[in-house]
C-alpha cells in the first residue's frame, strides 16, 4: 500500500470556517462611501420636520438666561397648566423627553417610552429619553 502524503490545505469543518471567513471579508471590502448605507431617516433632525407654526414650545426663546453650555432657562416663560401634578411628561423640539420617576403614572408612562424612545439617563428623579428615527 502506498502512503497518501498530508495536504497543505484544512478538510472537514476547519475548511468550511476558513472559506466563509474568506467570504465574509470579500463582502466588507465593498468599494463605496459607508454612509450610502445608513438610512436617509436616521440622519434626520426631528426639529427639521417639526411644524414650527403650530406649538409655542417652537418660538425662540426671548430669555437671556443660558448657562455655560448654552441652556436656556425657560422657567420664567413656561405657565403651569392646572393639572400639572399629571402630567409626568416633558417633551423638546429635538426629541428629548423627560419623565419625572415621583409621579403616580411613572410606571405606566416608563413602559410606553421604552417602547417608542432610547433611554439616555436616568437619574434617581427625572429620566431622560430620546426620540430617533429607529426608534
Amino acid at each position: 500500500m502506498s502512503k497518501r502524503t498530508a495536504s497543505k490545505e484544512p478538510t472537514g469543518r476547519l475548511s468550511k470556517l476558513l472559506k466563509s471567513i474568506d467570504n465574509n471579508e470579500k463582502d466588507d471590502d465593498i468599494d463605496g462611501d459607508e454612509e450610502a448605507f445608513i438610512p436617509q431617516a436616521a440622519s434626520r433632525r426631528l426639529d427639521d420636520l417639526a411644524d414650527m407654526d403650530d406649538d409655542d414650545l417652537y418660538r425662540p426663546s426671548t430669555s437671556s438666561d443660558t448657562n455655560q453650555q448654552g441652556s436656556v432657562d425657560f422657567r420664567s416663560e413656561m405657565v403651569l397648566k392646572a393639572d400639572h401634578e399629571n402630567r409626568p411628561l416633558w417633551v423638546t423640539p429635538d426629541g428629548h423627553i423627560f419623565l419625572e420617576s415621583f409621579s403616580p403614572v411613572y410606571k405606566h408612562a416608563h413602559d410606553f417610552l421604552i417602547a417608542i424612545a432610547e433611554p439616555v439617563c436616568r437619574p434617581e428623579y427625572i429620566h431622560e429619553y430620546k426620540l430617533s428615527a429607529y426608534s
